[in-house]
């Protein structure tokens, strides 16, 4: 990693990088992170997960142990959420989840990938709410080697 006074550099440059650059003058102890595209799922005004959600391209270099990550754990524990990091394929619409913390292990044990449907069902399951058939409907099919992870996500 390129550090410059001691502060890990800019990786990608694409970001407005004056306030990154501003802050890195503050010093390697007071570090951040922004945020790419993290969402909060919510259900009646009251959050349900903390999702992060990444091209597929992305998992090449996923690290649990980065502190970004490791730092987005500690959100999710101290605020009761699961916390996800889930790659997507905009291709197949494959989701591959993989859970962050032990709230995120109770919805699933162990990276598992996700035909597109399925994994609407699970955004309805963390919600406690069953899944209408006419939104499924709307998912069109989209066929794709790889496999779903057979699980029984239609029980909500």
């Amino acid at each position: 990693m390129i550090y410059k006074d001691g502060v890990k550099q800019e990786k990608y440059g694409w970001r407005d990088e004056s306030i990154s650059r501003r802050h890195r003058l503050y010093g390697r102890a007071c570090t951040m992170v922004d945020l790419d595209f993290i969402v909060i799922e919510y259900h009646l005004k009251e959050v349900v997960a903390l999702i992060e959600y990444k091209h597929e391209r992305g998992e090449v270099n996923f690290n649990v142990n980065d502190s970004n990550y490791q730092a987005l754990i500690s959100l999710g524990d101290r605020s009761g959420l699961p916390f996800f990091v889930v790659f997507y394929n905009p291709d197949s619409w494959m989701y591959k989840i993989h859970p962050m913390n032990k709230n995120a292990l109770k919805w699933v044990g162990e990276p598992s990938s996700f035909k597109e449907r399925d994994y609407v069902r699970f955004l309805y399951k963390i919600r406690y709410i069953k899944i209408k058939e006419e939104i499924l409907d709307k998912i069109p099919h989209i066929h794709t080697p790889k496999e779903s992870h057979e699980s029984d996500l239609s029980e909500v």
